[in-house]
C-alpha cells in the first residue's frame, strides 16, 4: 500500500533542447504477519518467537533534472537526481529504529542514426536497490530446518551502475540483420548472504552488504538469407561473466562465473506449405569458488532440434518436432542424453476453420523423466521425478467469434 505524486515542469530552451524538472514524492507501507511452528513438534500451534508481526513504512523523495537534445540523427539526454529514503521498521509493535539513506544518481544516453536502419546507442545509468521486507525481518524462518533464514534489519541500499553499448544494422535489400550489445554492471554495497554451515550440512543464512559485485554481458544476433537455396540462417552468441562475494563460516568466498551460449538455426524462407526449422544450442558454464575449490564446477548443455510443419490445404495440417538434449557436468560422473519427439495431425473444418480436431503424440520415445541436477557450495543433488511419459491425446477445439452477432 502506498501513495505518490510526481509534479513535472518542462520547458523548451532552444532549438532541439528541452529542460524538465520532476519531484517524486511517495510513501509505502508493507506488513508481514506469519505463523510458524516447529516442523517436528507434536502440536500444530504456532510458536510466538517464530511468528512475527512486522511492519515496514517507507518515505521517499527524489528530485530530478533532465536535459534533452534531439535532431534528425542524434538524441542526447542528461539526467541528475538524488534519492532520499527513510525506513521505519516495527516488530511486535516495538520500533527497530529509523534508517535514512541518500544517494546521488545520474544518467546519460546518446543515440545516433547515421542512416535508415543503422543505429548506435550508448547508455549509462545509476540506481539504488532497497532491501526487501523479508531481508529486513530479524526472525528465523524455520520452514526448512536444514536451511534457516534470518533477516538483517541493518541492511543498506545497493548503488548500481549500468553501462551499455548497442549497434544494430538491417539491410532492407538483402534482409541481413546484425545486432551487437555489450553491457556491464558494477554494484557498490551489494546485497549478498552470510552462511554458517555445520558439520551435518545444516545452514543458517543471513543477508548482508558486501563491498562490491560486477558483471559483463555480451550479445550477438546475426541473420541473413541464402537466396539461392531459399533458406535463412541465424547465429546467436551470449558470453556472460560475473563476480560476487559472500561469507561462509566467517570466510570471504569470491565466486567467479563465466558462461557462453551459442545458437545456430536454419529455416526455409517461403512457408506457404512447408515450415522447416533446424538448429543447435551449446551452453558452457564454468564456476569457481575461492574457498572449497573442490566444488568448482564446469558443465555444458548441447541441444539439437528440428521442427517441421506441413500445410496440405486449408483443412489438413501436420506438425513434427524433435530434440536431443545432452547434459555434462564435472560434478557428476555421467553424461546424460534425452531424446524427445512429438507429432500432431490437425483437421480444421466449419467456416473460417472455427473447429478443429487434433491427434497428438507427446514424448513418443518415452524418454522424458523430469531430470534435475543441482550443485552448490555445500551439496550436490541429482533427482528424477515421475512424468506422464508417452501420451496420445485427441482434442477438439472450437473458436468462438468475439465480435458481432455471430458470437456463440
Amino acid at each position: 500500500m502506498g501513495a505518490s505524486i510526481h509534479p513535472r515542469v518542462m520547458q523548451q530552451i532552444g532549438k532541439g533542447w528541452h529542460l524538465s524538472a520532476v519531484l517524486n514524492l511517495g510513501t509505502k507501507q508493507a506488513s508481514l504477519d506469519r505463523e510458524l511452528g516447529y516442523l517436528l513438534s507434536d502440536t500444530k500451534n504456532p510458536v510466538a518467537s517464530l511468528s512475527p508481526e512486522f511492519d515496514h513504512f517507507e518515505k521517499n523523495m527524489s528530485p530530478e533534472l533532465s536535459l534533452q537534445w534531439t535532431n534528425p540523427k542524434h538524441r542526447l539526454n542528461f539526467q541528475i537526481k538524488g534519492t532520499w529514503n527513510q525506513i521505519d521498521k516495527t516488530l511486535w509493535a516495538n520500533s527497530l529504529g529509523k534508517s535514512t539513506f541518500f544517494n546521488p544518481l545520474g544518467a546519460i544516453s546518446w543515440e545516433f542514426e547515421p542512416r535508415d536502419n543503422r543505429r548506435i546507442k550508448l547508455n549509462y545509468m545509476s540506481s539504488n536497490t532497497l532491501p526487501s521486507l523479508t531481508q529486513l525481518l530479524p526472525v528465523s524462518n524455520t520452514l526448512n530446518p536444514l536451511s534457516v533464514y534470518i533477516g538483517n534489519p541493518d541492511l543498506e541500499p545497493s548503488l548500481i551502475h549500468r553501462i551499455s553499448s548497442e549497434l544494430s544494422i538491417f539491410d532492407e535489400y538483402s534482409f541481413t540483420a546484425l545486432f551487437l550489445k555489450l553491457s556491464g554492471i558494477y554494484t557498490q554495497n551489494a546485497l549478498s548472504t552470510s552462511r554458517t554451515i555445520s558439520e551435518t550440512l545444516e545452514q543458517t543464512i543471513t543477508p548482508i552488504n558486501v563491498s562490491e559485485g560486477s558483471s559483463i554481458n555480451g550479445n550477438l544476433d546475426f541473420s541473413t538469407p541464402i537466396k539461392r537455396f531459399g533458406l535463412k540462417i541465424q547465429l546467436k552468441a551470449g558470453p556472460n561473466w560475473s563476480k560476487s562475494s559472500n561469507i561462509i563460516n566467517g570466510q570471504v568466498n569470491d565466486v567467479n562465473s563465466l558462461s557462453n551460449t551459442f545458437r545456430f538455426g536454419i529455416e526455409n524462407r517461403f512457408k506457404e506449405r512447408i515450415d522447416a526449422r533446424f538448429g543447435a544450442t551449446l551452453s558452457l558454464t564454468n564456476t569457481k569458488y575461492s574457498i572449497q575449490e573442490e566444488y568448482d564446477n564446469k558443465y555444458s548443455t548441447l541441444s539439437y532440434y528440428g521442427d517441421l510443419r506441413y500445410h496440405l490445404n486449408d483443412h489438413w495440417h501436420f506438425w513434427f518436432r524433435t530434440s536431443v538434449n545432452t547434459y555434462n557436468s564435472e560434478s557428476f560422473d555421467e553424461t546424460l542424453t534425452f531424446p524427445l519427439m512429438h507429432a500432431t495431425i490437425a483437421y480444421n473444418f466449419l467456416e473460417g476453420g472455427k473447429a478443429s480436431i487434433l491427434l497428438e503424440g507427446i514424448d513418443l520415445l518415452d524418454k522424458n523423466n523430469g531430470f534435475t541436477q543441482v550443485s552448490d557450495i555445500n551439496y550436490m543433488a541429482k533427482s528424477t521425478s515421475n512424468t506422464i511419459g508417452r501420451l496420445v491425446m485427441l482434442t477438439f477445439r472450437y473458436r468462438f467469434n468475439q465480435l458481432g452477432a455471430g458470437r456463440r
